[in-house]
This record gives structure tokens, C-alpha cells and sequence, in this order.
């Protein structure tokens, strides 16, 4: 009996002196201050951003239309209440970014984090400058989890300046998920990396791409590889008509396309239906040094200029693949 009231007092004061502190959900509801009785509550995903300081924590966005610019800084949850009932939109057009996930010089992330359940879009307060639903300037170390963004829609609404998911160049971006999003009405690229170590691109569903669905690129100062393109749905990319013979770099659009010292990149078990100009260019944009490229069991029906380009490129695995026109 003495020894379960003393756990008890232990596990008491350590509660209250904060060792024990476990992190909670908060909550955001534009129409309703209650929350629906949840507590602790907020108008806008911005104040409850600057609320929640440890990470771990969730906030659970109710449905309804959001107009906000956000930064998410360090790893917190953000669930809306689906993709379908819950939209976030650009509420002042001097940002470029509709999330910024990370910061101006790029955060490495404590532990992993979600971003789920909603329709990303640009509204009616146009971003400005190189545009971005999601400017992605964050990394987790090996181990700690991976940076999760799924189940969205990324909704560019016909506007051809607007990217989907962008990673900026400037911090080797590691361990992020992208997976079962849907991108649509023709973005400027729905998914554009400058830099990305050990990505897993999964089960997403492109759709009305204006360029290349997914470019994959790096710089002199960052790296990009170890990257797994997987079971994606690749529908009517590069729809842009206005480059003429298609002579320039514009030549290269694709489905997906991989430049400039990438390696180390799997993809496999796609479908690509009207991909472009090429269904998959291995070495767009003037890439000069690429290793270790799998393309393995993908669906790759028709293209305008062909199927598969290939600029020099160390290794290349391609093999079970089923080509045919329309």
C-alpha cells in the first residue's frame, strides 16, 4: 500500500513540474467559437499556429473555407476534416507561398508531422512571385520520423504561375511522404523539387499538369536522390501549346521528368496517360550527370514526342514496362 502511494505522489509531481507534459490537440472553427465544446479554440489556423509551441501537437481544423498564409515552424500536426469540406486559400497576395512549411532558411524538424484533409488553393488574393501551395523548406533527421503531407487536393485552378508542392533549393530536404493527394487544373508544375533525399512519392493522382507533373532537379549546393516514384496516376501532363516547336528546354516536359545530378530514383508501377511530350525524360533541362534510375512495371500510354527521352545517364534500369498508343 506504501508503495502505490508513493507512485502515486511521484507520478503526481511529475506531472505538475512538467516532466510528463504530453502534447494535446487544439482546435480551429471559423463559424463556430465553441469548437463544437472543444477547447482550447480558434478562428484561424494562423492563431492557433502561434498557440501550439511543443512539438507533436495537433490542430484539427473544422470544415469551411479558410483565407489565410501560414508557416508552420516547427512539427505540428494540421488535420482539416477532409479534403472535401475543408479548403485553405491565399488571403493576402503579397506572400508567395499558401503554406510555408520550414522557414526562409530551411528547419530541421525535431520529430515527423501531418498535413491532411484539405483543398489547397490559391483564392481569389492571387500569391505573388514564384508561387507555391506549399514552399517546402524543411528536413527530419534520420530516425525522427518523416515530414507526411496526404490525403489533399491541391486544387491550382487554371493558374499557370502556380505550383503545387515546391522544395527550395538551399538544405538537402529530407524523409518527406507524399502520398494519396490529388493535383489538379493545370498547375505550373504540381510538384517541382530542387532538393529531396529520401522521398517517397506514393499513390497520387496528377491530373492537367500546364508543364512536367513531377520535375525532380538539384543545385550546386543541394542533393536529390533516394527518391521511390510509386503507383501514381499521371493524366494529360504538359498541356501547355504556346512554345512554338518545342525546341527549347520546353522540349522536355513530361509526366515525370529527372535532371541535373539526380540518383538513386525509383519508379515503378505507374500510369501515364498522355504524358506530355514524353511520357519520362531521363535527363531534361540539360541534366548532365544521372546514376541509378529504375523504371520498372509503369503503364505509359502515349505521348506526343515519344516515350521514354534519355540524355546521359550512368545507369538506367528499365524493364516490365507496358507502352502502347491511343
Amino acid at each position: 500500500m506504501k508503495r502505490q502511494i508513493s507512485s502515486a505522489i511521484f507520478l503526481w509531481m511529475f506531472l505538475i513540474l512538467g516532466g510528463g507534459a504530453v502534447a494535446q490537440d487544439v482546435y480551429v472553427d471559423g463559424a463556430d467559437p465553441s469548437c463544437g465544446g472543444n477547447s482550447p479554440c480558434y478562428s484561424t489556423i494562423a492563431a492557433a499556429l502561434a498557440a501550439v509551441t511543443a512539438d507533436g501537437e495537433t490542430i484539427s481544423v473544422a470544415a469551411g473555407t479558410y483565407e489565410e498564409n501560414i508557416v508552420i515552424d516547427h512539427a505540428v500536426n494540421l488535420i482539416g476534416a477532409g479534403a472535401g469540406v475543408t479548403t485553405l486559400e491565399s488571403g493576402n497576395s503579397a506572400f508567395d507561398y499558401l503554406i510555408l512549411l520550414g522557414d526562409n532558411v530551411p528547419i530541421t524538424f525535431t520529430q515527423g508531422m501531418v498535413i491532411e484533409g484539405f483543398t489547397l488553393t490559391g483564392g481569389t488574393a492571387t500569391l505573388s512571385g514564384d508561387n507555391d501551395l506549399i514552399m517546402y523548406r524543411a528536413r527530419v533527421a534520420d530516425g525522427d520520423g518523416a515530414i507526411i503531407i496526404r490525403n489533399n487536393i491541391f486544387d491550382c485552378d487554371n493558374d499557370h504561375s502556380l505550383k503545387g508542392i515546391e522544395s527550395r533549393s538551399g538544405g538537402n530536404l529530407t524523409n518527406a511522404r507524399i502520398e494519396n493527394n490529388v493535383f489538379k487544373n493545370e498547375c505550373s508544375y504540381p510538384m517541382f523539387l530542387n532538393s529531396a533525399i529520401d522521398w517517397l512519392i506514393q499513390g497520387n493522382d496528377f491530373q492537367s499538369s500546364w508543364t512536367s507533373s513531377l520535375q525532380i532537379n538539384t543545385s550546386d549546393t543541394d542533393q536529390t536522390h533516394d527518391i521511390d516514384i510509386l503507383n501514381n496516376t499521371f493524366t494529360d501532363s504538359s498541356l501547355r501549346t504556346d512554345i512554338g516547336d518545342y525546341t527549347g528546354a520546353e522540349q522536355y516536359f513530361a509526366a515525370i521528368g529527372l535532371a541535373s545530378t539526380v540518383y538513386n530514383v525509383d519508379i515503378s508501377g505507374n500510369t501515364i496517360q498522355n504524358g506530355g511530350n514524353y511520357s519520362i525524360a531521363i535527363g531534361n533541362r540539360g541534366a548532365t550527370d544521372l546514376a541509378g534510375i529504375s523504371i520498372h512495371c509503369n503503364n505509359i500510354i502515349s505521348s506526343r514526342l515519344g516515350t521514354l527521352q534519355e540524355l546521359p545517364v550512368n545507369i538506367l534500369d528499365a524493364k516490365n514496362n507496358w507502352l502502347s498508343y491511343i
